[in-house]
């Protein structure tokens, strides 16, 4: 009889069943892949086929088994399809990954990126643990981590020397997991190169020492102010130069060391620099008043740090990092600029005593010459011949 109106009618089916009888054969886990049109839709199926006789009249009959394995298959692929992925992720990684059997410590699997960092071929590392290849210390290193990763899961390592192939150090920072696959628990070894950091690192240290020096060497100290609360954070020389304990200010405590008369200077430089709109960078002279009451002249100046926040880079999006500066004693500056002005109108009330003098004695000299003029005149008005003796030393004085 036919079956399901001949959804049964498969060619690939009755081949097989077709030898079956003749040849008194078997068959075993035979998949057929197959639409059947009485709503069942696409399926796989795992045929098992035998002979057997009719125990009445001894005629050939064939037992057939039948097993839908479509969600099994279904299964499959989709595990092969994530196997690929896994497999072209681990390869196409800029990390480099290692698995370890848990159970033998040893490396079973390496990606690419390693082997190119390293320059070594992949046989270098299939079979080896960690520490053979210079990853840990050693292997008593290794137990160590291996009981750590018993205990928490997981363990980091922020900074190891990797070799390559020449001998080059290359600075990783590693981090393991265990994980089971399947029934089986590995190590997954994530190893990043952070050899750009690290020279970022050295040279922002650098940098960092070259701006130290240049401070120290115009002895200037910094400012850091938190745009919410105003908190003044100031290094060693700042807390010399401002007579302070500490190095963290309040405000108020900020404000209490600024001279009385020079305050209201501070707060509209502050005012403005901490404006929500265009703040304005701030640079004034003003004095302080250190704890033991010595009055020192300092210049203070600097700027907020703006970086553009969920706003945009208009008004409304800006938020403040912070409010940086420097802060330098500019006491001796001042006296030396007051002596100059001191020396200058002393200078000058001593021009103006001269010219005074001078006004004085020109005047003096003016009148008892007057009557000498004027003898000199009649004597001009005289023939020489006729001049006495008084007469010529008149004209002589």
């Amino acid at each position: 009889k036919d079956l399901g109106h001949g959804d049964w009618n498969i060619a690939e089916l009755r081949q097989k069943l077709d030898e079956v009888l003749p040849q008194d054969a078997t068959f075993e886990d035979f998949e057929v892949t197959h639409t059947f049109n009485n709503g069942l839709g696409r399926r796989v199926l795992a045929l098992n086929a035998r002979r057997m006789s009719e125990p009445r009249d001894g005629s050939a009959l064939i037992l057939l088994g039948i097993e839908d394995v479509t969600e099994r298959r279904v299964a499959d692929g989709q595990r092969r399809v994530s196997e690929v992925r896994y497999r072209r992720l681990f390869e196409a990684a800029h990390d480099g990954i290692l698995i370890v059997d848990r159970g033998t410590r040893q490396i079973t699997q390496v990606n690419n990126f390693l082997l190119q960092l390293l320059d070594y071929p992949r046989e270098h590392f299939l079979g080896k643990e960690l520490w053979e290849i210079g990853l840990l210390a050693d292997k008593e290193a290794s137990k160590q981590a291996m009981q750590t990763l018993d205990e928490k899961g997981s363990i980091r390592y922020d900074d190891l020397p990797l070799k390559d192939v020449r001998g080059a150090e290359h600075p990783v920072e590693m981090v393991a997991n265990v994980y089971m696959e399947g029934e089986v628990p590995v190590i997954q070894c994530n190893i990043r190169d952070i050899s750009e950091r690290k020279t970022a690192e050295r040279k922002l240290h650098l940098s960092e020492e070259r701006r130290r020096l240049a401070l120290d060497a115009a002895e200037l100290g910094t400012t850091h102010r938190d745009p919410f609360t105003q908190e003044l954070t100031i290094d060693a020389r700042a807390r010399l130069i401002l007579g302070v304990g500490g190095t963290k200010l309040s405000h108020e405590q900020a404000m209490a060391i600024v001279h009385a008369d020079d305050r209201e200077l501070v707060r509209s430089a502050l005012g403005a620099v901490f404006r929500a709109v265009d703040p304005l960078p701030y640079s004034i002279e003003y004095r302080v008043v250190h704890t033991d009451g010595a009055v020192r002249w300092v210049h203070s100046k600097g700027g907020t740090n703006v970086s553009a926040g969920e706003g945009g880079s208009g008004r409304a999006g800006v938020r403040r990092q912070s409010v940086d500066g420097t802060v330098a004693d500019i006491t001796d500056r001042k006296r030396a600029e007051q002596q100059l002005k001191d020396q200058a109108e002393l200078l000058a009330g001593e021009s103006r005593r001269k010219d005074e003098f001078l006004a004085m004695l020109s005047h003096e000299l003016r009148n008892p010459l007057a009557p000498i003029r004027s003898a000199v005149h009649l004597l001009k008005m005289q023939e020489r011949g006729s001049e006495n003796l008084m007469q010529r030393q008149a004209r002589e004085i």
